[in-house]
């Protein structure tokens, strides 16, 4: 009895130090995702949308693809796609991870990259439909314009405001 009673006083002890660290946030993995690496770049002057994307994403296994395009309304746009599966630990995880990288992406793309007005990020992951086939499918897609994003203090939101922050965001349902 004494020795469960001691493991659960060091864990419980733990959790409490974890909670008042992060704010009681519960978006430990997200914010860890979501900070500057000096390894992957994220600490040099970048030359293209895909440089900064891989800095932020900080993960080969992402294989993160930036197509630059103009929409149907006519706005220079970045396409940013990429794999959740590294974060995906559980579908809140990798939800954490993708809303971390947003609040990371969306301003820094804006800010060293003026001719877009609008961004449309994808995070993919691997789903099994009823008949047994496994596929890559988006799994969450979130769109900022560059006014929504300017008026947004990226640095004092949530992580889990983002979703609400977007001019759209959806997410597979179930995901």
């Amino acid at each position: 009895m004494w020795k469960t009673g001691k493991a659960l006083y060091y864990f419980a002890a733990v959790a409490a130090l974890a909670f008042f660290a992060f704010g009681g946030r519960g978006d430990l993995l997200g914010w860890l995702n979501a900070l500057p690496r000096s390894d992957c770049g994220a600490n040099v002057g970048w030359v293209s949308p895909a440089d900064l994307v891989s800095a932020v994403v900080c993960n080969k296994e992402a294989n993160p693809t930036v197509t630059l395009h103009t929409d149907k309304s006519g706005l220079p746009t970045v396409w940013v796609i990429y794999s959740l599966e590294p974060w995906s630990l559980s579908a809140s995880h990798a939800h954490g991870a993708f809303d971390g990288h947003l609040r990371a992406l969306v301003p820094a793309i804006f800010q060293h990259f003026p001719q877009f007005l609008k961004i449309d990020v994808v995070g993919t992951a691997v789903f099994t439909d009823l008949r047994g086939n496994s596929g890559s499918m988006y799994a969450v897609h979130a769109v900022f314009t560059r006014a929504n994003a300017q008026s947004i203090h990226w640095d004092k939101i949530e992580i889990s405001n983002v979703a609400i922050l977007a001019d759209s965001y959806w997410s597979r349902p179930g995901f």
